[in-house]
């Protein structure tokens, strides 16, 4: 797709998001993009069309807007003659990029938190992948388990009961991400930091914006594992 195509589909996309959230929660992140930046989408199945038609009604505004901005930003960037990597189509159909094999056995659950929640697929295996490498049984020196690598505390908020239950852990960790989405107004990057280290520590620096120099005195762990899990989720930084 020429720069010109791209740059004239802006304004056009900005339109599909307003209405998207002013009549439906929504859709599927990747296909959006994929259609917007002339890349043929992954052939579905009906039953894996019918579940991205069937987002729940509860899908948070703020994770909408996150998707826009990041569907936006992938835009620019091939305005500016960046290459967003090809992380091809995250929607369940059989097959997974290399390496996200593993997340294989646990893609029902990932789809249905996705169509929960409203967070892109890609993103959700992203945050598994950094914390778990798709490992169920992983237990951090910190206590964290399971494929998201809950904290007790963060399990017990969300009502998880056992964090080895692959169903509860994905559904809990992605509800307690996208409470972390809106907290900080659609700052993906700054909800993922938040989730790694905790949101308390973040407060206690002050950091309202992973744009914001506040945002430099968290700790370069912290911000190379957001950086680490966009990059895994196929967004170009």
């Amino acid at each position: 797709m020429s720069i010109g195509n791209v740059q004239s589909r802006i304004s056009e996309i900005q339109a599909q998001i307003q209405a998207l959230r002013q009549n439906q929660p929504a859709q599927m992140f990747e296909s959006l993009l994929q259609q917007k930046l002339g890349v043929s989408p992954t052939e579905e199945t009906g039953d894996s069309t019918a579940a991205a038609n069937s987002d729940a009604a509860g899908t948070y505004n703020a994770v909408n807007d996150a998707n826009a901005a990041l569907m936006l930003q992938a835009l620019q960037q091939a305005v500016n003659g960046q290459t967003m990597q090809n992380a091809a189509d995250y929607t369940w159909n059989g097959v997974l990029p290399e390496g996200f094999e593993k997340a294989a056995p646990y893609m029902e659950y990932v789809q249905e938190a996705s169509e929960r929640y409203g967070m892109p697929v890609n993103l959700i295996l992203g945050i598994m992948r950094a914390e778990s490498d798709f490992n169920n049984d992983c237990v951090s020196y910190a206590g964290a388990k399971g494929l998201m690598q809950l904290m007790p505390e963060t399990a017990a908020e969300v009502g998880v009961t056992d964090e080895f239950d692959p169903r509860q852990n994905i559904l809990g960790a992605v509800e307690y991400v996208t409470k972390l989405i809106n907290r900080y107004d659609g700052d993906v990057k700054l909800a993922l930091a938040a989730y790694n280290t905790g949101p308390g520590k973040i407060a206690s620096r002050g950091v309202t914006s992973s744009d914001s120099e506040a945002y430099l005195t968290v700790p370069q762990s912290i911000r190379d594992y957001a950086d680490r899990v966009l990059r895994y989720a196929g967004y170009s930084l």
